[in-house]
């Protein structure tokens, strides 16, 4: 293995280790000498690849969207090919299992709700919209891109707000009403199928 491959091995640890201690305790109860502890090398290496702990939390936020891009990617070639209903459960039933972050998840809304001037969840929505508008901007409405604004604060009450609930509270609320999360898992689904094709279809894409 190459000094190279050390390298990423480690901060890809770092990463695992910050994103479950932050999920446990909180961003801000979590120290970076505790971080260290937990992946078992000194707090100088945690330094040569953060800069802080708010870095740590961006690269944790950037990689999941760079994996959103990937996926966005590999499916929206799928599905404009030849737009279908079926398409839209295929695909959102994949990226309720690609996407089934529940402790990112957990950290992104913990931050949005404690920050003042950074939300992560607007980030990550706004970033997310953007991928959409690069990579298949021929295939949204003139109106969307006009009023960008507007339609990133529609999609993110319709879409955005849906999915992060349902990541971070599907096993919790299968405890409560002691549901299957194969149940759950399947109305999610027919649920968000049904938005996209009688209200995101029609408003975003020119399909």
């Amino acid at each position: 293995m190459t000094n190279n491959e050390n390298m990423t091995t480690t901060k890809d640890k770092i990463l695992e280790a910050a994103k479950n201690l932050f999920a446990e305790k909180g961003f801000d109860n979590t120290g970076i000498k505790e971080i260290a502890e937990k992946v078992g090398i000194a707090t100088s290496v945690i330094y040569y690849h953060f800069e802080n702990k708010d870095d740590i939390l961006n690269s944790l936020i950037d990689n999941y969207l760079k994996e959103i891009k990937d996926f966005k990617r590999k499916k929206g070639e799928d599905y404009f090919s030849k737009p279908t209903q079926q398409k839209h459960k295929k695909a959102n039933r994949e990226a309720i299992n690609f996407f089934n972050n529940k402790k990112l998840t957990k950290i992104i809304l913990m931050e949005s709700l404690k920050r003042k001037d950074d939300f992560p969840v607007f980030k990550l929505w706004e970033e997310n919209f953007t991928v959409l508008l690069d990579l298949y901007g021929n295939n949204v409405k003139k109106l969307v891109k006009e009023n960008q604004a507007e339609y990133l604060f529609k999609t993110f009450l319709i879409m955005a707000l849906p999915r992060l609930g349902y990541q971070v509270f599907a096993e919790e609320w299968c405890k409560q009403y002691n549901m299957e999360e194969e149940k759950v898992n399947k109305i999610f689904i027919e649920v968000m199928t049904e938005i996209n094709e009688k209200i995101m279809k029609e408003q975003i894409w020119e399909v």
